[in-house]
């Protein structure tokens, strides 16, 4: 059975914020292109990769450990976030 947990995590970017949180709302699936050694792939389950509903599966390494685990995009009134869904295999 798959557990729910929580993902947070804190970095600094070298680029503004607005552009930072456009790229992570509409590009996040790059990621494995842009940082391999991190992400291994992000593959899309359900919608377009960019609207609400949309569901993808990420595959990455944590802790040096693989692990997996679903986001959904979700909406609220002027704002898009993902709800990450992470289990560990």
């Amino acid at each position: 059975m798959a557990q729910v947990e929580k993902l947070e995590l804190a970095c600094e970017v070298s680029c503004p914020a607005d552009k930072f949180y456009e790229f992570m709302k509409k590009d996040a699936a790059q990621l494995p292109q842009i940082l391999p050694k991190h992400y291994k792939s992000c593959e899309l389950l359900h919608g377009d990769g960019k609207s609400v509903g949309t569901i993808r599966l990420w595959k990455y390494t944590l802790a040096r450990k693989f692990a997996s685990g679903h986001d959904v995009v979700g909406g609220v009134v002027g704002h898009v976030g993902c709800r990450p869904l992470l289990h560990a295999p």
